[in-house]
């Protein structure tokens, strides 16, 4: 009842066309999720379809709140289910005439390839790659450790190294001595292996 009188749908949906979601609702209820499903209506043309005012402002009020409602919701999920089941095998032959038609501009051809893969089960794999990043984590102090550290092997003299840190008041005293490459001769001399040369 709306304001004293009775909704009568303009659609009649009888108890054995309906899934279990759909004969849960009221006549008029099942004639809002019927409209919306399968004829393609708005919520407001919904709403009149299925008894409610006709007054514009009231049809969408009226539709807006029965498509809100979650035992509607269900069905609306139930009917599309059925709709795509017996819509599929249409919609498959339309993808196979776009992906065929060489006259077709190629992109929507490929488009309708890749939804022809995806419906068979055969999608794109895709991959993520994460990297972690474990320097976040590190306080000043270990930066800088780092910093001094990295600096002594590239052979940078203490205020070369300075400059680089954080915290240049905190700076480690730390000698770094400059060596010489050396060559196989004194290497081998230094190691006591003489018979290679």
């Amino acid at each position: 009842m709306t304001a004293g009188r009775s909704i009568v749908p303009l659609i009649e949906v009888p108890d054995e066309s309906c899934g279990p979601a759909l004969l849960v609702l009221s006549m008029s209820h099942r004639a809002f999720v019927v409209a919306f499903v399968h004829q393609g209506l708005n919520h407001a043309d919904a709403a009149r379809a299925s008894g409610y005012s006709d007054t514009p402002g009231a049809a969408k009020v009226a539709g807006y709140r029965l498509a809100h409602t979650e035992a509607i919701k269900v069905a609306i999920l139930e009917e599309s289910r059925k709709l795509m089941a017996v819509q599929g095998p249409r919609s498959i032959k339309t993808l196979i005439s776009i992906r065929d038609n060489g006259k077709e501009d190629a992109k929507n051809r490929i488009k309708a390839a890749i939804e022809l893969l995806s419906r068979g089960g055969l999608n794109a794999v895709s991959e993520a790659h994460v990297k972690v990043d474990h320097h976040h984590h590190m306080t000043d102090k270990m930066k800088d450790d780092r910093i001094i550290a990295l600096a002594k092997e590239l052979g940078l003299n203490e205020g070369e190294t300075k400059k680089l840190l954080i915290d240049p008041s905190k700076v480690i005293e730390a000698e770094f001595t400059e060596i010489e490459p050396e060559d196989e001769r004194h290497r081998a001399e230094r190691e006591g292996i003489e018979d290679i040369f």
